[in-house]
C-alpha cells in the first residue's frame, strides 16, 4: 500500500514537471503575441490617422475661395499642425508638402514613428516611415452653376 503511495506520488511531480515546462513555453509566446499585437495595432493607428489628417487639410484647403495661393497653403499648414497635436502619439518627426493651383490642393505627410516594445528581438521594428498624399480639387461655385445651366439650357 505504502509502495502504492510513493508510485502515484512520483507521477504527480512528473505531472507537475510537465505543467512546469510547458508553462515556461506557452507564457513568453502568449505574451510575446499580445505585445506584436498592440504594436501592429499602433502602427495602424497611425497610418490611419496620417491619412485621415492629409485628406482632411486637403478638402478644408480647396474650400477656400477668396484667399490666395500662399494664404491657402498657411491655411492647410495650420490646420495640419492642429489636427497632428490633437491625435497623434508616438511622432518624432512630421515632414509636410503642400502645393496649391488653380485646380487643386495636394498635401503630402511623411511621418516617422516610433514603435513600442522594440527590445523584443523578433518585433524589432523601431522607426517606422508612414508617407501619405492627398488632393482635393478647388471647387468654383459659380463656375459649376454656370456650367450646369449651360449644360441643361436654363
Amino acid at each position: 500500500m505504502i509502495d502504492n503511495y510513493i508510485m502515484i506520488e512520483k507521477e504527480n511531480k512528473k505531472k507537475n514537471a510537465y505543467m512546469t515546462l510547458e508553462a515556461t513555453l506557452l507564457y513568453p509566446l502568449i505574451f510575446g503575441g499580445i505585445l506584436f499585437t498592440i504594436s501592429l495595432a499602433l502602427y495602424l493607428y497611425h497610418g490611419a490617422v496620417v491619412k485621415q489628417i492629409a485628406s482632411v487639410a486637403a478638402l478644408r484647403g480647396s474650400l477656400e475661395q477668396q484667399m490666395s495661393q500662399k494664404g491657402i497653403k498657411q491655411l492647410v499648414d495650420s490646420e495640419i499642425d492642429k489636427l497632428v497635436d490633437e491625435r497623434l502619439l508616438l511622432v518624432s518627426r512630421i515632414q509636410k508638402e503642400v502645393q496649391v493651383t488653380e485646380s487643386k490642393v495636394q498635401v503630402q505627410l511623411q511621418v516617422r514613428v516610433k514603435l513600442p516594445f522594440v527590445g523584443i528581438p523578433f518585433m524589432d521594428l523601431e522607426w517606422q516611415e508612414l508617407d501619405f498624399e492627398s488632393e482635393a480639387k478647388r471647387i468654383r461655385p459659380v463656375k459649376i452653376i454656370r456650367d450646369i445651366r449651360r449644360l441643361y439650357g436654363s
